[in-house]
């Protein structure tokens, strides 16, 4: 079950985050918008998982249910968010109950994984058994986890951030464009990899170099305010994502 659950979460990921533009999600009320966007979780799962009903063992209830549950789920945050929301929470509920889905999709149906391609004894041969199903498990779980360490979690903490607009910095040096976000992409990145490989300590560098050269430059105390909750925010959430990672990769192997 464990590496089909890390699966059908990499196909999540890969539909919700990395093949979903923002236009999409603006737009996903519309019908034929909705739909691309439902394909597009269809076809990350079937590449996932390397099988296809009729093709291979998955059952066509499995793929019926994650497909209609995201269409459902996606509807319901789309509309919601023309009305009065909170996008961050909407956001934590739907991807809940994503979650909830996708977890109850690998206990019902818990070798689809194993039955498709990526696991099949075929790939072992033709890689030499550089790629078997445990390996291809633990490399979903690594590339998912560090997307949305890195990507989703700039998502996240722009909806977090949005509260404090008001109280922003507001110096003459405005800074690069998109300067903030870049800063935060480089040091979940860094964050990741030092987790991956051990060095926890780097990750207390990495804040006292940042406070170094980031904390001097504001004297306002809002705006002190408004880089520590973000600072703090961005290192807690990829502290979160890679410990989660370290976790899929353990059980991946099992």
């Amino acid at each position: 079950m464990a590496q089909t659950l890390i699966a059908l979460f990499a196909a999540h990921v890969l539909a919700d985050f990395a093949l979903q533009s923002k236009a999409m999600v603006r737009a996903k009320t519309k019908p034929h918008v909705l739909a691309l966007h439902t394909l597009i979780v269809v076809a990350a799962t079937l590449v996932v998982l390397g099988d296809a009903p009729g093709i291979g063992g998955l059952p066509w209830a499995a793929l019926a249910a994650l497909a209609v549950s995201h269409a459902v789920f996606d509807f319901a945050k789309a509309w919601r968010a023309t009305r009065a929301s909170t996008p961050l929470l909407d956001f934590a509920l739907d991807q809940a109950a994503h979650a909830a889905v996708i977890v109850g999709v690998a206990a019902t149906w818990p070798t689809l994984f194993a039955d498709g391609f990526w696991a099949s004894d075929a790939v072992a041969e033709v890689s030499r058994g550089a790629v078997t199903g445990d390996r291809a498990a633990a490399a979903l779980a690594l590339a998912a986890g560090f997307w949305v360490c890195v990507r989703v979690g700039d998502f996240v903490l722009q909806m977090l951030m949005a509260r404090f607009k008001p109280v922003a910095p507001t110096s003459a040096d405005a800074g690069l464009p998109n300067g903030g976000a870049y800063i935060g992409v480089l040091e979940r990145g860094l964050i990741f990899g030092f987790v991956m490989v051990g060095q926890f300590t780097a990750i207390g560098f990495l804040i006292a170099a940042k406070s170094v050269l980031r904390f001097q430059a504001v004297r306002e105390r809002a705006a002190s305010e408004y880089v520590i909750i973000g600072t703090m925010a961005s290192f807690g959430w990829a502290i979160a994502a890679a410990l989660l990672t370290l976790w899929g990769l353990e059980v991946a192997a099992r």
